[in-house]
């Protein structure tokens, strides 16, 4: 189990390097378009559209990680004063009951209109935009798996302080 949890907090790892880089980079591209714009009063329409993209890659490449640290937002009235063990069943059941139904739902729905997409090879309606609104579309995707793979290894998580609390820290 210790080695599952090992693997998917890999990828979330690599995930969430990812969406750092891409963050860092989406301050720059946007920087650039202003200054193009308002400096130098020019500007390119597939620099801006790169902004999109690169907000995309860190907002939903990044949910599965920030799911698994545990660090997404909670309405914690109740669950702030809990127990250890009554939070780990709330964890639990909260990934169970919606996490993971969410993420199936999403992948289902989400899957005719990126496979339409890539069939098409669906680009941006401007001529000198970035030709690839299939990876954009491939996001959600993307999101759910990564959500779903994030789900999966806080539920082993919690499983495991449940199991043996001394061998997983916070």
């Amino acid at each position: 189990m210790f080695g599952l949890i090992r693997w998917t907090s890999g990828i979330l790892q690599i995930t969430a390097r990812v969406c750092s880089f891409a963050l860092l980079l989406m301050v720059f591209v946007q920087l650039s378009v202003v200054l193009l714009r308002y400096v130098f009063d020019s500007g390119f329409l597939w620099l801006q559209e790169s902004v999109v993209y690169l907000h995309v890659c860190s907002a939903l490449f990044g949910i599965g990680y920030t799911l698994y640290k545990d660090a997404h937002v909670r309405v914690d009235i109740f669950y702030r004063r809990a127990s250890r063990p009554l939070k780990v069943i709330v964890n639990l059941v909260g990934l169970a009951v919606f996490v993971l139904p969410f993420c199936i739902a999403l992948w289902i729905t989400s899957w005719p209109f990126v496979a339409a997409s890539w069939s098409a090879l669906e680009g941006s309606n401007q001529p000198s935009g970035i030709q690839a609104v299939f990876l954009l579309k491939s996001g959600l995707l993307a999101a759910s798996f990564l959500t779903m793979v994030g789900a999966v290894a806080l539920a082993l998580k919690q499983r495991a302080r449940i199991v043996e609390p001394t061998c997983v820290s916070k």
